[in-house]
């Protein structure tokens, strides 16, 4: 399920500040500037020829070298945790660092049935160890789903997902 419907299932589709952390092309960034949030969007990747969508800032620097002044009320980090550098807690923690007071965290993390969960690198965990790691963050579900699905990476290739979705608010 995409973030903006689980957004609207639970009632929080509010424009604000967002910050689209792995923007890659800022498809999803530009879905939100549509729906009149104000835009940041991160990703290490140059954009693809065309640029960013209109209503989306997009600065190219990695998620661990990035820096705001600005707490954001929606910060999404969706198929990224595989890719930064960051283990699951200080990810979360570092999500939640960016987030305003009241603001809301969406994320998605590799469950241990994904193709890539035998590889270190994924940081692929159980139901049970995502739940763990969401309050230990200081953090509850508004929202939370698991998925199977076959699927594909950005490459083209298919693969096989098994994912964690959060909908996450302070706790």
């Amino acid at each position: 399920m995409s973030p903006i419907m689980i957004l609207k299932s639970v009632s929080k589709l509010q424009p604000g500040r967002m910050l689209d952390v792995g923007a890659r092309d800022c498809k999803l960034a530009g879905m939100f500037a549509k729906l009149g949030y104000s835009v940041d969007a991160i990703d290490p990747s140059p954009l693809p020829e065309g640029g960013a969508p209109d209503g989306v800032n997009f600065t190219r620097t990695a998620f661990e070298e990035f820096t705001s002044a600005t707490r954001y009320d929606l910060v999404v980090a969706s198929m990224v945790s595989h890719l930064v550098d960051y283990d699951i807690p200080t990810f979360l923690k570092r999500l939640r660092s960016l987030t305003a007071e009241d603001g809301l965290i969406y994320v998605t993390l590799l469950g241990e049935n994904d193709d890539w969960a035998a590889n270190p690198r994924a940081k692929a965990v159980t139901s049970k160890k995502a739940c763990a790691l969401v309050a230990d963050a200081g953090l509850k579900p508004l929202f939370r789903s698991i998925e199977w699905f076959e699927g594909s990476v950005y490459s083209g290739e298919r693969k096989y997902w098994h994912l964690y979705r959060f909908l996450l608010g302070a706790a």
